[in-house]
């Protein structure tokens, strides 16, 4: 397996993004006031961009990922974005029985999830 130096890693560094995707070192998240100990890289499906001042205030947080250089770790890129479509699809998937399941139309949850900012509005 290939060792990437944390200075690589900073180039992604969460803060270098206003949309809160990236790379987090350890210690630096919080939760409950407690210090976390784990690394983390944040990515989510990639989105448009609204201005700094957006409201509602979630909107802010839509926009691209930060990906590290192919040359320092081949192929994750299309590797993520494959996946995320992967679980876009299950996802519709569970929906679509869970609605069957209880008795309503096949796309009734479907439509309902796909309200935004929920993540199955993009597929």
């Amino acid at each position: 397996m290939q060792t990437i130096r944390i200075g690589t890693w900073q180039s992604i560094d969460k803060t270098r993004s206003r949309h809160f995707r990236g790379w987090e070192q350890v210690g630096t998240e919080f939760t409950n006031a407690r210090r976390d100990y784990r690394e983390q890289i944040d990515i989510w499906d990639e989105r448009p961009v609204h201005a700094p001042v957006a409201e509602p205030a979630y909107l802010r947080m839509m926009g691209p990922n930060q990906w590290l250089d192919e040359r320092h770790l081949p192929g994750h890129r299309n590797l993520i974005e494959q996946w995320i479509g992967q679980l876009h699809r299950v996802g519709l998937d569970l929906l679509e029985l869970l609605s069957v399941a209880l008795g309503l139309p096949q796309q009734h949850l479907v439509i309902v999830a796909r309200h935004y900012p929920n993540q199955l509005d993009g597929c």
